[in-house]
């Protein structure tokens, strides 16, 4: 996994996680409790892209709203289980596993392999000989 070292978000992403943690705070001010009223895979979507928020040196503190709905979620059994699995993989994936996982290198994207990168950004590499 190839990782851009940046201490800090550049503007534009920055610009877009403002926006969209509003959008969120926002509806989660309309509806009151989850994304769509109830527990639902909004819910489920929304959850990891805000669990990086501290390693991105980024508070809830001016987001009322999610502060207490990543509080609801994060306190749920079922998410704890979820949680708790990921805590024993500590392990880089060996290439059967990442085959299994997302398929042999190439296979349907025009020979290009997509790297995770921080910031909730995707980069594109292209794939090893």
């Amino acid at each position: 996994m190839r990782r851009r070292k940046s201490p800090t978000p550049s503007s534009a992403t920055a610009t877009r996680r403002r926006g969209s943690t509003t959008c969120l705070d926002t509806q989660l001010g309309k509806t009151g409790a989850y994304v769509a009223g109830e527990y639902s895979i909004a819910d489920i979507a929304c959850f990891p892209w805000t669990m990086t928020h501290k390693a991105q040196g980024f508070t809830f503190d001016d987001y009322p709203n999610i502060k207490r709905w990543y509080a609801d979620v994060r306190a749920r059994p079922q998410v704890q289980a979820g949680l708790a699995i990921g805590k024993f993989v500590k392990e880089p994936f060996d290439e059967e596993a990442r085959k299994n996982m997302f398929g042999a290198a190439g296979e349907g994207d025009g020979g290009e392999e997509i790297v995770l990168v921080p910031h909730g950004e995707e980069a594109l590499a292209p794939s090893r000989p």
